[in-house]
């Protein structure tokens, strides 16, 4: 399907070996059948009788969540779980990786998933069964668990440093920057917490997600950012060089949901300009 999981199937070829219950009666079955748990690397874990006939569409609400809703064309971030549930093979694992970034359309995520998110919230866990995956038949029935997981920073707002800009939230989170009056930026590498997020936090090594606005301090304006929709977030592993040094730094023990401002001088950036960035932090991922 032009969706989530055709696009990560590509990608992630069948991992593991069966997870479901070998020696199950396989005849005609429904989702109740399928039991998810949690394993070791907080991934879900399926069981089920292997190669039942799981002849229809079918989804289940695992729990609910209490942010704010899936609505039609927002960007929705998720954790995807999916398994043949003709083999019990894996196809899809973005729990060893990263989530993924999609908007909130059935052409991008498939009509089906698409169908079993909407109007659902945020922090919300979805089985869903489909009895044959369009793009590739040969898998037979498949099992997709969905978590839905915030596509912006979620926590406790903090008091900044009077030299610092104040950060103003816009529409799906996007930031901009109003500069205090009279008064003059840092000029040395300097940080602050604007959101206190309470997940993991990030190590040198950590493969993170995360959203970024871009500012030249010189002109104010941005340079580069990734709120708009089409963007989406970047992934990117701590500790290697992908950043600028001082926002690498500025970011080693920032926890998961946080919302960070960081004011970068050349010598610590790109070497042109003083930079200002404020980075969200939507997931944390440390090696196993």
């Amino acid at each position: 399907m032009r969706r989530a999981i055709a696009m990560l199937a590509g990608a992630l070829v069948s991992l593991a070996g069966c997870s479901g219950v070998p020696g199950a009666d396989p005849s005609a079955v429904t989702i109740d059948a399928i039991t998810v748990g949690v394993g070791d690397g907080g991934e879900p874990k399926l069981d089920y009788p292997i190669g039942g006939d799981f002849a229809k569409v079918e989804s289940r609400i695992e729990w609910e969540g209490d942010g704010e809703k899936v609505v039609d064309g927002d960007p929705v971030l998720l954790d995807l779980y999916s398994e043949s549930l003709a083999t019990g093979n894996v196809i899809v694992d973005t729990y060893v990786e990263l989530p993924q970034a999609y908007l909130m359309a059935p052409e991008l995520l498939g009509q089906e998933l698409y169908d079993a998110l909407l109007g659902h919230r945020v922090g919300t866990r979805i089985l869903l069964v489909l009895p044959e995956e369009p793009t590739h038949p040969a898998l037979g029935p498949v099992a997709i668990v969905a978590d839905v997981l915030p596509s912006q920073a979620v926590g406790v707002t903090q008091a900044t440093e009077d030299d610092m800009p104040f950060v103003v939230s816009g529409v799906h989170g996007a930031p901009s920057l109003t500069f205090r009056e009279d008064t003059d930026l840092p000029t040395d590498l300097a940080s602050a917490v604007v959101i206190q997020g309470d997940g993991p936090q990030i190590h040198t090594g950590s493969r993170v997600l995360l959203n970024y606005l871009e500012v030249s301090a010189t002109t104010r304006e941005t340079v580069a950012s990734t709120w708009p929709l089409e963007t989406g977030p970047w992934g990117v592993t701590v500790g290697q060089g992908q950043m600028p040094t001082g926002l690498e730094q500025s970011l080693i023990d920032v926890a998961q949901g946080s919302r960070i401002i960081v004011i970068v001088p050349p010598v610590e950036g790109y070497g042109d300009d003083r930079l200002i960035f404020v980075v969200d932090v939507l997931a944390v991922r440390d090696p196993v």
